[in-house]
């Protein structure tokens, strides 16, 4: 394959492989983008070099020609869609292209089965805010892959943030927590907005002060180096009315109901890859 910067082509680009493609077109570190995607054309399509709009469901050749030449292949399809894709373009893959599926719960071993024995298959597992260079992106990549597809992956994914390999076997409880998590986090600020109009806070305060609270709240965890214990222990008088909402916050089952949800997405993403 070319040393120069790779044609990526990004096969449904919704909401998880367009913010992987977002990323990579702002970083640079793609020579052209190529995207197919079923539905409406994302809002920031037109920051791409080359975009192919088609209906995944409806238009093989479109997937095929994006495909065409591409160094790169990223699967965003949903779980269920994506062996029959893999096997829609397979005859049109270069020999070493890259194909990053997205897909959670499809492994490794049925990835490369749908494709040919000379595509470098890699599974990959990000989340959304990839797409502002923020996100986290866990990845394994197929046995007998060339020694340099470790950093072909690492260099290509680098705009998107922080970019960690993994033992495959990890993933759906990597998913399940840094996959979805920020879903929780949203949810979690949701429910202090409405906490704090609770209180008597107007909801534009509560929208701007909320989220810059969390923020502020990583970023001290991040400087500080210390565990979370002890920083919530800092914040915690005894007998005040931090201690006081923790206590109830603990009655209510907090910790137990977030492990919880998450023991039962990492199960539910081993289903989707089984279905």
């Amino acid at each position: 394959m070319s040393q120069q910067p790779p044609i990526v082509a990004v096969l449904g680009a919704g909401n998880m492989a367009g913010a992987v493609a977002q990323a990579i077109a702002a970083g640079g570190t793609a020579a052209q983008v190529r995207l197919t995607t079923g539905g409406s054309e994302p809002g920031w399509a037109d920051a791409f070099a080359h975009v192919t709009h088609r209906a995944l469901a409806q238009d093989a050749d479109a997937n095929r020609e994006a495909v065409a030449g591409a160094d790169v292949v990223i699967l965003g399809v949903k779980p269920h869609a994506i062996v029959e894709l893999a096997r829609e373009i397979a005859p049109a893959l270069e020999p070493g292209v890259l194909v990053l599926s997205v897909a959670g719960g499809v492994t490794l071993e049925t990835l490369t089965a749908a494709l040919p024995a000379h595509a470098v298959v890699v599974r990959t597992m990000p989340n959304t805010p990839v797409a502002v260079g923020r996100g986290i992106t866990a990845y394994a990549i197929a046995h007998g892959a060339p020694a340099e597809a470790d950093a072909r992956v690492q260099a290509l994914l680098a705009p998107t943030g922080t970019v960690e390999p993994m033992p495959e076997s990890l993933i759906d409880g990597f998913s399940a927590v840094v996959g979805s998590g920020p879903a929780y986090v949203y949810a979690v600020i949701e429910a202090l907005r409405a906490a704090a109009v609770d209180q008597g806070l107007s909801e534009d305060v509560a929208a701007r002060l909320v989220p810059e609270m969390i923020a502020g709240s990583t970023a001290y965890l991040t400087a500080t180096g210390r565990e979370p214990g002890e920083l919530r222990e800092e914040v915690t008088s005894p007998g005040g009315s931090t201690a006081q909402a923790l206590r109830v916050f603990e009655e209510r089952g907090l910790a137990e109901a977030l492990r919880a949800g998450v023991a039962a997405a990492t199960a539910r993403a081993r289903e989707l890859g089984q279905a």
